[in-house]
């Protein structure tokens, strides 16, 4: 494996922790809330949340999905915070940049060696 396709390969890895990191902290933020509506829309959405950025490679509607799911919700139901929202934020701009550099989740993609072309000769040597 080369130097540049591991470093690429762990930024992703990287970079989609963040993400599921940030599910977790909403879901920590959703225990502590009280009101049960706020609690259940919490857990649902920073499961979601951490779950998106490990489907990116798979389907983009889905991705889409689980992140309005995980950040819309939850920073609606608690206007008085600040966190929620600033969360939804963040995990926006790191799914945007896991969208925009291109290679930079190869984990969703079926991975095949690359193959070189050669023609077989019909002419004998």
């Amino acid at each position: 494996m080369s130097a540049d396709r591991a470093t690429s390969l762990l930024g992703a890895r990287w970079t989609c922790a963040l993400v599921s990191l940030l599910g977790a902290f909403e879901v920590l933020m959703a225990l502590g809330a009280g009101s049960a509506l706020i609690r259940v829309v919490g857990i649902v959405g920073g499961l979601a949340l951490a779950a998106a950025p490990w489907v990116v490679g798979r389907a983009r509607g889905m991705t889409l999905a689980l992140l309005v799911v995980g950040t819309i919700p939850f920073a609606a139901l608690t206007p008085t915070s600040l966190i929620s929202p600033v969360l939804a934020i963040v995990a926006w701009v790191l799914m945007a940049l896991i969208w925009a550099v291109p290679g930079l989740f190869p984990l969703g993609r079926a991975q095949r060696p690359l193959r070189r072309h050669t023609r077989r000769s019909t002419e004998a040597i």
